[in-house]
């Protein structure tokens, strides 16, 4: 069982009895059947009041929509009734060790049983909420293939996988295979159980139709996204409320339009230009956020319950556009604003104490977890630009030019219409050329992706800002003149930044391409011929390059590429080398040889000069499975980047775990390689992680 903070099952509990998890949820369900735009907004209000614990409600709605969506009746009855009332919560279970966003490489699989139900067997990581003590049963909704599973996402299918099987009387029963294997230890949200799950056979029962999981598992994934971007909101807001707060406590200097607070030692730093640039974009951007979630919040609703089917269509496709858009450029305003928050406050910003730096932290994920940005961008671009002949794209085009056209001749309105209608002028343009230049080369859209999602964002916030000011304009109420002010700040000094991403994306992705792979890690290797000129005559141990030559059961290659940074094909630079460097041992014998030769102190560990050449080599040796000749799977992680699969041990003596001080010796095509503990590279790796230095490895990723 994993122990949420202290307070958190009686928050929860006050939470769920208050009725806030059940404000969209259906009424036949024993929802309160509000709309969308209405849970939205408390969705940001509970971010901002604590994002860690908003995330076990936030994930049970996204399980609670994917059911009701794709359930069967039985399954609806069953699960959608505790879900509502927060007994019981869910989680989606995606992400494995080896893929997260190409969902079409997962190994976890489902086996049917006779009963009707399927056994599940797979590993996931990065769940959210995947084990706590804040509800009664959790209920996984995890992506598998059947044993028929055509490959990639045409072969993934949505169960459901209950922590505890449901007995007749809809009570939890026995304990399903489902077990929380670990925790993450994260930069943030750490009062959110982010679990590593397995599933050993555990009872799951089918969620919508084979092979079709990936779809329907998309249901909650768009809610999530939506949340997401909600969440990024959230954060700003708190930020904002708190740098604002602070602004006007502390004292430092004069303002320099003279003396502002004469009866003070100084004037409160709200009084600086540049802090109240700082609280500007923050207030700007947020309540632009804000106006933007509300109107796709509305429009979802008109999507769901418009008598008219058409009007229901262009509802949902505006949803359908701007939800990569919002789930981006809220996240990104989110950190932003939680950077901003912090250096409003200075040096007591950096302060745990203080609190701010957490919302930096908890902020960071959200342009990271359910699709990053950059991939938000993608799905932009690949996906919504040409969706059914361009119909997405005209749900935001023609009620944008609509509104532009209605305001353009009001004398009034031309301070905010005039920046709207160029940034829209400059959207249109550089959509058509993405468009083009997407459909000649790929490469072309993926490289202008996130600028052009910035830009279109930045233009839908300022169409929403437009309509704001155009029912704030003659009223006298000091929150519409608010509003008014921070329009023309927006209009100003934030939505400029639309020209330059249209410069950045009409100049195309020749210069991404033409940067050669080699110089992204500083240096090339030497030429092949100078490797061997400087090892000639000396008899030492060869490093294989792991990452790219798969070794077979004999040690022999069995495929390869080319070195990334020398090109020479690592075939014939493993030949070479093991013509250079091998150093003959017998099979039974090669660990008491290896740790000899490898102790502490001496040997080839600190024979850097001759290191240098292969150093390049040996980057992805340090964490790996091998494989025994009996099958088996000897496992060790030593901390380092990167998986080896395919490697045979050699020598009896060789432990299947590796220990503190043990050692493996593996044969490969250019010798004999020592991976363990003592190991050369890892011992330096390991030095480097506690002192913080990088090692000479230049592929190392910090971890």
């Amino acid at each position: 069982m994993v122990r949420t903070p202290r307070g958190f099952p009686a928050a929860y509990r006050a939470f769920r009895e208050a009725g806030w998890t059940s404000l969209g949820a259906d009424p036949d369900y024993g929802g309160q059947g509000l709309p969308k735009s209405v849970g939205l907004l408390v969705e940001e209000m509970i971010c901002s009041a604590n994002m860690a614990f908003g995330m076990y409600p936030g994930l049970s709605h996204g399980a609670y929509m994917a059911i009701s969506k794709h359930g069967t009746p039985e399954q609806k009855a069953l699960y959608l009734p505790k879900l509502t009332s927060g007994e019981w919560s869910g989680t989606m279970c995606l992400t494995e060790p080896h893929c997260g966003t190409d969902l079409g490489l997962i190994r976890s699989k489902a086996v049917p049983a006779e009963d009707g139900s399927f056994r599940i067997t797979g590993n996931k990581i990065f769940i959210s909420a995947g084990e706590h003590d804040l509800a009664d049963n959790i209920i996984h909704l995890v992506l598998a293939k059947l044993p028929d599973a055509p490959p990639g996402t045409r072969g993934i299918s949505l169960f459901v996988v209950p922590k505890y099987l449901p007995t007749e009387d809809g009570r939890p029963g026995p304990r399903n295979a489902v077990t929380c294997t670990g925790l993450e230890h994260k930069m943030g949200i750490k009062a959110s159980a982010t679990c590593a799950m397995a599933f050993d056979e555990a009872k799951g029962w089918l969620v919508g139709r084979p092979h079709k999981g990936l779809s329907a598992m998309f249901t909650m994934m768009n809610e999530a996204r939506l949340g997401v971007g909600v969440q990024g909101l959230g954060i700003a807001e708190i930020a904002y409320q708190n740098a604002v707060a602070y602004a006007r406590d502390r004292i430092q200097g004069r303002g320099l339009q003279g003396t502002q607070a004469p009866d003070k030692a100084a004037d409160p730093i709200l009084v600086h230009p540049d802090v109240r640039r700082m609280l500007l974009t923050m207030r700007a951007m947020t309540e632009g956020c804000r106006a933007l979630s509300a109107f796709a919040a509305l429009e979802h609703d008109v999507s769901l319950r418009h008598p008219d089917a058409a009007v229901r269509q262009q509802a949902d496709d505006f949803v359908q556009l701007m939800t990569p858009i919002i789930k981006a450029i809220f996240t990104d305003a989110g950190w932003d604003a939680a950077v901003m928050g912090m250096q409003v406050w200075g040096g007591h910003g950096y302060i745990r104490d203080n609190g701010m730096e957490q919302f930096a932290r908890d902020a960071r994920i959200t342009q990271i977890y359910e699709g990053t940005n950059g991939i938000q961008a993608l799905d932009l671009v690949g996906r919504k630009l040409g969706a059914h002949g361009g119909r997405y794209l005209r749900s935001f085009f023609h009620p944008a030019l609509a509104f532009i056209e209605a305001q353009q001749d009001d004398a009034a309105m031309e301070e905010f219409i005039l920046p709207l209608a160029k940034a829209f002028g400059r959207l249109q343009q550089v959509t058509a050329e993405v468009a083009q230049r997407g459909l000649r080369d790929p490469f072309e859209a993926g490289a202008a992706a996130t600028d052009y999602l910035r830009l279109f964002g930045l233009t839908a916030m300022a169409y929403a800002w437009a309509r704001m000011a155009a029912v704030a304009l003659g009223k006298d109420d000091a929150f519409y003149k608010a509003k008014l002010a921070t329009a023309r700040f927006f209009m100003q000094r934030i939505l400029p930044e639309t020209s330059s991403l249209a410069a950045k994306v009409l100049a195309g992705g020749e210069s991404l391409r033409a940067f050669e792979d080699a110089a992204f890690w500083g240096r090339r290797c030497p030429p092949l011929e100078t490797v061997l000129d400087q090892s000639a005559g000396t008899k030492r141990k060869a490093f294989a390059p792991a990452r790219h030559i798969a070794i077979g059961g004999e040690g022999e290659v069995v495929g390869g590429d080319a070195c990334p940074l020398c090109r020479h094909p690592l075939e014939q630079l493993a030949a070479a080398l093991a013509r250079q460097w091998t150093v003959d041992v017998e099979a039974g014998e090669p660990a008491g040889i290896a740790q000899e030769e490898f102790r502490p102190g001496g040997g080839i560990g600190h024979d850097e000069e001759l290191l240098r050449p292969v150093r390049h080599l040996e980057h992805r040796m340090a964490r790996c499975v091998p494989r025994r000749g009996d099958g088996a799977d000897a496992r060790h992680d030593l901390g380092a980047p990167g998986r080896l699969p395919q490697l045979r041990l050699i020598g009896a003596e060789a432990p299947a775990d590796i220990g503190e001080g043990a050692a493996l010796v593996l044969r490969h095509a250019a010798g004999i390689a020592l991976i363990g503990p003592e190991s050369p590279f890892h011992r330096r790796h390991r030095e480097a992680r506690h002192s913080g230095r990088p090692p000479c490895c230049p592929w190392w990723s910090g971890r």
